[in-house]
């Protein structure tokens, strides 16, 4: 959200300033800013729905949704969520992830970490 108002501070500001100097150049900014801002709107408003989380858990186990936040206008009565029971859970392990990046010349570290479960359920379905 942040993001998005500083998005609009800046074209906001480039547009006075256009208007200020009379610059085509801030003008075609200004517009090329508020154009992605439009492009954007859906991929911005469904970051900060409700529907957006993926595990949540209760006494009794884990909830997992499938369904992308990015998908909140397919049909809400479709079935996205399974719910797994804290004694179909066997082990639960911590992955941790690490990639090298060498980008021209500049190196850098990428960490993933990521919870990996094995159910204790019949393996043949």
């Amino acid at each position: 959200m942040i993001a998005v108002l500083f998005m609009c501070g800046v074209s906001s500001w480039l547009a006075i300033r256009a208007w200020q100097t009379r610059s085509w150049l801030l003008y075609s900014l200004a517009a090329f800013l508020i154009l992605g801002l439009f492009l954007f709107r859906r991929m911005i408003y469904a970051r900060f729905r409700p529907t957006n989380w993926l595990v949540r858990s209760n006494p009794a186990g884990l909830f997992i949704q499938f369904r992308s936040y990015l998908n909140y206008y397919f049909p809400p009565d479709d079935p996205t969520i399974v719910f797994i029971a804290y004694s179909e859970i066997r082990s639960a392990r911590l992955v941790r992830q690490r990639e090298l990046l060498d980008a021209s010349g500049d190196r850098s570290e990428r960490g993933l970490r990521l919870i990996e479960l094995e159910l204790a359920g019949d393996a043949q379905l």
